[in-house]
């Protein structure tokens, strides 16, 4: 790789003595709708570059989730579902501000299913009473499913311009595609829940 690093604040560019530019950003980059214009201006700059773009969950979404989840193991499921819910109304306010008003609705639809799901995890945590490695895969399992889920159904609301590079949402949805492959696939993980399940 002995490619050219760049810095920009949280976000890291990669240019490769190849020509081909890797942006990564961060959860810091893409904390609200303000930060995820700013990232679709970066990346706008290089389009003609064709970038390889990774991004993060927003800001600090994985640390609330992974907080909400130890509360449902500790037996405060109130709380954790009290978590999930303001995670999902935050969620909703930078949603709705990136993808515009008129899309209030269907963004608002999208994560009301989406989110019901992450409720249901919070109890069934909350059920076993302690969050164990393999409640951890199934968690790292149902958020990434979930986040590639909310991309898609994101990117059909757009309809064929979805699919045009020079959109940011076709952008999300190849990153948001990649998370269901690094850290650990969603295959590798249903092995491990699969595991527990069966008590091997």
């Amino acid at each position: 790789m002995g490619g050219r690093v760049r810095a920009h604040r949280y976000d890291r560019i990669l240019e490769e003595p190849s020509g081909m530019i890797v942006m990564k950003f961060g959860g810091t980059s893409v904390e609200s709708a303000e930060a995820i214009r700013r990232v679709a201006a970066i990346v706008a700059q290089k389009a003609a570059r064709k970038p390889l773009v990774v991004v993060s969950a927003m800001g600090k979404t994985t640390n609330r989730i992974l907080a909400a989840a130890e509360q449902a193991a500790s037996g405060n499921l109130a709380d954790a579902l009290n978590a999930v819910e303001e995670l999902k109304d935050d969620t909703r306010r930078e949603a709705v501000q990136a993808a515009g008003a008129d899309r209030a609705d269907a963004v608002a639809a999208i994560l009301e299913r989406e989110f019901g799901s992450l409720e249901s995890a919070m109890e069934a945590i909350a059920e076993r009473g302690e969050l164990t490695p393999d409640a951890v895969s199934a968690l790292k399992l149902h958020t990434t499913e979930v986040f590639s889920r909310v991309a898609d159904a994101c990117l059909q609301l757009f309809g064929g311009y979805g699919y045009m590079a020079e959109y940011p949402i076709s952008r999300f949805w190849t990153d948001a595609r990649v998370l269901r492959i690094y850290g650990g696939t969603s295959e590798i993980m249903k092995e491990l829940v699969a595991r527990s399940l069966l008590g091997r």
